[in-house]
């Protein structure tokens, strides 16, 4: 399923990036992905932030097959970079220079209010629309 989700991210345009700057080659290889809108001045943001770090460790040392990707909605690339470096988990993030990317990504999923979390398989497909309720209830409950 890796060759189709890498499939799916080109498809969409979507340079990522890790804290560190550099370009993940190859693509995650995932069977989900789960793109977390969000920004630093977002109080409610800030309170789910760890809750989600906590989270992806916790399916990552299960051997789950899922990748969270950022998907800012700072005011700016200070802004994007310390929240990013300083309060994220060991996840990718799209570029900052990717505007309409993110903004493609936000109508593509319907997000109208952040944080908002979106789970798609290796097709594009969304398979839990609003997974952050999941995240705050249990470490496993988005898995299917």
């Amino acid at each position: 399923r890796a060759p189709v989700m890498a499939g799916f991210l080109r498809s969409q345009g979507l340079a990522l990036r890790d804290k560190a700057g550099g370009t993940p080659t190859p693509a995650p290889a995932a069977d989900l992905v789960a793109f977390y809108f969000s920004a630093h001045w977002c109080p409610p943001c800030r309170q789910f932030t760890p809750l989600l770090k906590k989270w992806y460790g916790h399916v990552k040392a299960l051997g789950q097959s899922v990748e969270v990707v950022f998907v800012t909605g700072d005011r700016s690339e200070a802004e994007f970079e310390s929240y990013y470096k300083d309060h994220h988990g060991d996840w990718l993030a799209i570029t900052w220079a990717q505007a309409a990317q993110r903004e493609a990504l936000k109508t593509r999923f319907g997000v109208r209010g952040i944080p908002a979390l979106v789970v798609v398989d290796g097709a594009g497909k969304v398979v839990q629309p609003n997974a952050r309720a999941d995240v705050g209830e249990s470490a496993g409950s988005m898995i299917p």
